[in-house]
């Protein structure tokens, strides 16, 4: 296992768990091998230790590590194979996101960072249970070409070229989603036109 990769991929972690983003996995890929360190299933992150980390080849099979790899390792392995530009990948179940997943609503463009940091509109992907290939491609079509979509009734998945960018998409996608939820509740909020964003 490469160093760099462990200890970013436990930085993202300690960041997740400041930000409150209570994630389910995280990864990031290596662009120089194409090897993913992905997060073990079923293990609390307050307790994750490098070595317990699992390193996947881009077919999903597991190089690497003692622990079984996360559930949600082909949505990221799916994701990774068809977005060069994608590094890091989080799957988060943070409340203000939450929210829209469990409505199965997704949240229009609505804020000039959420254009620049997320790239447009959040759609939410159709229903399909927890590690299953069908929740993988609701996710991937959902995403599109933007940075961030929700999972029905399971939290949001987030994307970047760095973990760096990934947790700011995540964070992003937070505050976007409690804007969304107070400006509801007074009025329908104004939407931005993509072609009015940049």
């Amino acid at each position: 296992m490469d160093r760099y990769y462990l200890d970013k991929l436990m930085q993202a972690n300690r960041e997740a768990i400041k930000l409150n983003l209570f994630a389910s996995s995280i990864s990031l890929r290596d662009p120089a091998t194409d090897l993913v360190y992905i997060t073990p299933v079923d293990m609390s992150f307050n307790k994750l230790l490098s070595e317990d980390i699992v390193v996947l080849d881009l077919d999903g099979v597991t190089i690497e590590g003692t622990r079984a790899k996360s559930m949600d390792y082909y949505l990221h392995i799916l994701i990774y194979q068809g977005r060069p530009d994608v590094q890091a990948i989080i799957h988060t179940t943070a409340i203000e996101s939450m929210v829209f997943a469990v409505l199965r609503l997704g949240i229009p463009l609505i804020t000039h960072e959420q254009a620049k940091i997320i790239g447009g509109s959040i759609e939410c992907a159709g229903y399909a249970l927890p590690g299953t290939r069908e929740l993988a491609t609701n996710a991937y079509d959902a995403l599109g070409n933007a940075k961030a979509c929700l999972l029905a009734n399971a939290g949001a998945i987030c994307i970047g070229a760095s973990a760096e960018e990934c947790l700011q998409v995540a964070s992003v996608l937070e505050s976007t989603a409690r804007i969304y939820r107070h400006a509801l509740a007074i009025a329908e909020p104004f939407i931005i036109q993509p072609s009015d964003a940049h």
